[in-house]
């Protein structure tokens, strides 16, 4: 999981600069801190070695005890009157055999030999008698509450010939499970000791940064006293502790109390409940005025799942109130906060949304503020804040490998992106990939709208209703904002209820969205340019005879621009068998757009101009892909057209870019996912798909379980592009995938089919321009439909789920009055975490079922690759699942 996170993200920095940047602790407060020691005889000047510490190699167990030794001599030697300034305090602890598990499950089962634990004197016993009287019901509590308490973490390798390489993994596995599980820490520092050297490593949102070469501690112990004292004495941001942020243990108290997680007299009280029910304090700019700031606390976690990222934008979302609000009767308004370290040349994801009026009229999320986050004025980004604009080494220029792919001597392992080698005692680590480090900034936005994902739908009319809305929010920004947002996912399609109590769509997350300021003129503004007089009355004439019917100038316009017409005309047929009933036909009846607002102010075209339509053009905008996996298309994942021949138009085509049809297809194969894997509303997994009944009917269900696997479960992005494409080539959809919707989305199969046909013209032609316009109109003869037919008592289902929804909304506004002194909730209500029941999942995400192996199936023509390896349940998290972190 750390190879995989990180992914050539390993950079180092020269030794001495990286220490004196990283822990700028003074020069006097080293020197004093050396002399007590010396006086104290915990180091030997003369023999130059630290007393208690082995020289030579010794059993791990034997280094961890003394090196918490000297660390803690070396704590306790620095001035007590400087302590009065620190907001917290720190001892160094042995954990190798009493650390708590992991919450997560993916987590190193080793635990950390040596740690700088946040507490005062005597805290750790206390801390370890609590949690050994716990009972399995708040173990969780606990642990979470235990990696709140890691401030440093330290690898001790004690042998010169073990793996070394295999314990920076190990050391920054620790980092990122601290990342994780602390939601207010930016980076965290690493110590590892190879024996006698001591390497420093810092994990961020950026990757892994470290030290170039190791160093002695026993010939540099004023080197090794700067470490361990900027460890224990620096100011908590320095550390990588986050101070716009603070806990809130009571916050339905007349006077709630404020704190940050690392100061002293936190205890175990303070944050005992889960990463998920935490209440965190965070000021944001006031919507009113972005110079002034209000405060708001989070009631919950929304998505979690990519916190612990040290390599990509590491989003978490709170649900939250407005602090102000909650000195008032409820109930109080849920805004959604959204956290995230977005690519430094990337725009801020509030600049892509348009104004709230515009946003809410054309189901969009509503900003209510946003920033980019300063301390005392300062960005904070990992160049300049984290790493402290340290310059980073390149890569060695000619490797030199034996036999076994190892540089000589070399006494770590070999692998693609780091290299140990020794040079007389020193460790010399070297980054092999030549790429500049992703920059990123912390950057926070407040959302007004709150709701379900697309999967919790009440009924079959309300989720077309939430996808007719997407579909015109996504028109909205493509032709009005010029922008599309390019990461569709069940997450990203919202179902929330306006002030009446009815259900919208809402469109969120365009941190991934292109902007473009580039135009192009639509087909028939072309047409019009390259037809002649002659030419028109030729293209009148030939639809006369092919067709018996006629069309207006410009139809005649865009048919003569086409080459071999008429192929494109029978794909339309197609999609509207009533065109071969027309008497007269029209631009839009072919699928090209006739009222299309002229961007006049980015034009060169005169604005007074009737000739002349423009829409975006993408095609010279430079960025990488984005999207979520399982619903990506399968253009997208190889950067390449799915039909590569050039027939239909005098327009040269280029490669394949992120263009608006790519949305409209990853929201095509959400739909698609909810009616092959689900079998109702609210969320229900469907029954032939969970774990335990494949594993009582090992032989049964193998097309489901196929076609869950091929198009949306495999975790290898080549075979998804590949099984979707040819499925686009041989036009299998309607007899391979409807076939396998589940029998409660029936009435949608004529809407998907439909659906199909858009997009299979779309990418087979791309100079068809109304697939927008297209997809609402089904969109809406499907909406119609479903209300007519619709009973008159709503299901059983359909009233879980509005159960759901009402308990949901319930448990988010449980905040009382502060005037209310009758209120005896417990401060931590627990009711309040994500719910477990498998019918009704949390927000913004949905928990799955690992896969099971089974056997494989017959291959069908579809597949065009290897045989079913497994049942393929969806990858964890789907709806947070991000396979392009690097690129965005």
């Amino acid at each position: 999981m750390v190879k995989a996170d990180i992914d050539g993200s390993w950079d180092v920095s020269p030794t001495g600069p990286f220490i004196d940047s990283m822990f700028p602790v003074r020069h006097s407060d080293i020197n004093d801190t050396y002399d007590e020691l010396v006086r104290n005889r915990v180091y030997d000047k003369t023999s130059e070695q630290w007393r208690t510490l082995p020289t030579h190699e010794k059993a791990e167990a034997e280094y961890n005890a003394p090196f918490v030794q000297v660390a803690e001599a070396i704590r306790k030697a620095y001035s007590s009157t400087k302590y009065d300034g620190i907001p917290y305090r720190s001892m160094w602890v042995g954990r190798h055999s009493v650390a708590p598990k992991s919450t997560d499950r993916n987590a190193s089962l080793v635990r950390p030999d040596v740690l700088n634990f946040l507490g005062m004197e005597g805290d750790v016993v206390k801390w370890d008698s609590l949690m050994n009287g716990l009972d399995d019901e708040f173990e969780l509590q606990a642990v979470a509450a235990w990696w709140l308490r890691i401030n440093v973490v330290v690898d001790i390798e004690p042998f010169e010939n073990e793996d070394l390489l295999k314990r920076v993994y190990q050391l920054v596995g620790y980092l990122r499970e601290a990342l994780r599980e602390q939601l207010d820490r930016r980076f965290v520092p690493g110590l590892l000791l190879a024996r006698r050297q001591l390497a420093v490593w810092v994990a961020d949102r950026s990757g892994v940064f470290g030290t170039h070469t190791t160093f002695d501690i026993h010939k540099e112990p004023k080197r090794f006293i700067q470490v361990i004292l900027g460890c224990s004495t620096l100011h908590p941001e320095r550390l990588g502790w986050d101070t716009t942020m603070r806990l809130c243990s009571n916050p339905s108290a007349r006077e709630p109390k404020y704190v940050y997680s690392f100061h002293k007299d936190v205890a175990f009280e303070t944050y005992s409940s889960n990463t998920y029910t935490r209440h965190w304090v965070i000021e944001m700019p006031s919507n009113e005025d972005q110079n002034k700031r209000e405060l708001f606390m989070t009631s919950r976690v929304l998505s979690l799942s990519k916190a612990g990222y040290m390599q990509g934008r590491a989003s978490v979302v709170w649900a939250a109130w407005k602090v102000e609000d909650l000195k008032t009767p409820g109930p109080h308004k849920i805004f959604v906060l959204k956290q995230c370290w977005r690519p430094a040349g990337a725009t801020r994801e509030a600049e892509m949304y348009p104004d709230r009026k515009e946003a809410l009229e054309n189901h969009i999320g509503r900003v209510y503020s946003s920033e980019d986050v300063h301390v005392e004025g300062v960005k904070i980004s990992t160049k300049s804040f984290v790493r402290c604009n340290l310059k980073y080494l390149p890569p060695p220029k000619n490797p030199i490998l034996n036999r076994n792919g190892k540089r000589e001597a070399e006494v770590g392992s070999f692998e693609p992106y780091l290299f140990i080698t020794k040079d007389s005692d020193k460790l010399i680590f070297e980054s092999v990939t030549a790429k500049r480090p992703n920059w990123r900034v912390q950057t926070r936005i407040l959302l007004e709208d709150y709701g379900w994902p697309l999967h919790q739908f009440r009924d079959l009319s309300e989720l077309v209703m939430v996808v007719l809305n997407a579909v015109q929010a996504l028109q909205f920004l493509y032709l009005q904002a010029m922008t599309i947002q390019r990461d569709i996912s069940i997450g990203n399609i919202l179902i929330c209820l306006d002030d009446s109590g009815h259900s919208r769509g809402c469109l969120i997350d365009l941190d991934h969205a292109i902007k473009t300021t580039d135009v192009k003129p639509t087909i028939l503004t072309r047409a019009r340019a390259a037809t002649s007089p002659v030419e028109l009355k030729v293209a009148r004439l030939i639809l006369q005879i092919r067709t018996d019917q006629a069309c207006t100038d410009n139809a005649a316009f865009v048919l003569e621009f086409l080459k071999d017409w008429y192929f494109y005309y029978e794909a339309i047929l197609k999609l509207n068998p009533q065109l071969a009933e027309k008497d007269l036909i029209t631009p839009g009846d072919l699928g090209f757009l006739e009222k299309v607002r002229k961007l006049s102010h980015l034009s060169l075209a005169p604005a007074d101009d009737p000739q002349v339509s423009e829409i975006p053009d993408y095609s010279t905008q430079s960025f990488s892909f984005s999207a979520t996996l399982p619903f990506a298309s399968p253009e997208v994942l190889t950067e390449r057209r799915t039909f590569t021949h050039q027939k239909q138009s005098k327009i040269t085509l280029r490669g394949s870019i992120h263009d608006i049809i790519h949305d409209l297809e990853a929201l095509f194969w959400c739909v698609t996912y909810i009616c092959v894997t689900h079998e109702g509303p609210g969320g229900r997994r469907r029954t032939e798909l969970q774990p335990d009944y494949i594993e009582e009917h090992p032989d049964a269900n193998k097309d489901l379980c196929r076609i869950n696997y091929y198009f949306f479960s495999s975790k290898d992005q080549t075979e998804l592009a590949h099984n979707k494409s040819m499925l686009f080539q041989y036009n299998e959809y309607e007899s391979h995938v409807i076939t396998q919707f589940h029998p409660y989305f029936e009435p949608l199969k004529g809407l998907m089919k439909q659906w199909w046909r858009i997009l299979l013209t779309a990418h087979e032609f791309p100079i068809f321009e109304a697939a927008h316009d297209w997809l609402i109109t089904a969109l809406k003869e499907a909406f119609k439909m479903l209300k007519d037919q619709a009973p008159m008592i709503a299901s059983e289902e359909s009233r879980e789920v509005d159960k759901f929804r009402k308990k949901d909304l319930s448990d988010l506004s449980f905040v009382t009055s502060v005037h209310d002194d009758d209120d005896d909730r417990p401060i931590w209500d627990t009711s309040m975490s994500p719910s477990n029941d498998a019918s009704l999942k949390g927000n913004y995400k949905e928990e799955v079922e690992p896969s099971t192996p089974t056997r494989s199936p017959k291959k069908s023509r579809t597949s065009h690759g290897p045989g079913l390896r497994t049942t393929g349940q969806m990858v964890a998290d789907i709806d947070d699942y991000d396979p392009f972190q690097n690129s965005a």
